[in-house]
């Protein structure tokens, strides 16, 4: 499999064509269907791989003093900036995940509530 194949299946995909036409010219010019398809496999995890990458980015624009901090909270546990912003925001989303929700009250709990004679917040202090 040479690069010259690999990059003319990936020229060919970029026109649009799709690998039943990009395959019949290269057998016709002596190309081994073996080789073809292994080309053609190896330009799919290509895309796939920038596919991947691409997808899980995320660009963040920090203040210098925050990045400092960051910087020096991350050398303490012992990681590289990257990794300690991601650790952050993976420990926030899961303890947004594992937060009990609030309990939502129906209508008349909240007029009994309201209403009742029961005292309610704050508990006055006594002098």
């Amino acid at each position: 499999m040479t690069k010259e194949l690999i990059r003319f299946i990936r020229e060919a995909r970029n026109r649009g064509f799709d690998d039943e036409e990009i395959r019949k010219p290269l057998i016709k010019q002596g190309w081994k269907p073996e080789i073809i398809e292994k080309a053609l496999v190896e330009v799919e995890k290509e895309r796939l791989r920038k596919e991947y990458r691409n997808k899980n980015r995320v660009t963040v624009y920090l203040d210098s003093e925050v990045i400092e901090i960051l910087e020096k909270r991350a050398k303490k546990k012992l990681m590289k900036l990257p990794e300690m912003v991601e650790d952050i925001l993976r420990r926030s989303c899961t303890n947004i995940i594992n937060k009990p929700k609030p309990r939502e009250q129906k209508i008349d709990d909240l007029l009994v509530t309201m209403f009742s004679k029961a005292p309610q917040g704050r508990k006055k202090k006594s002098s």
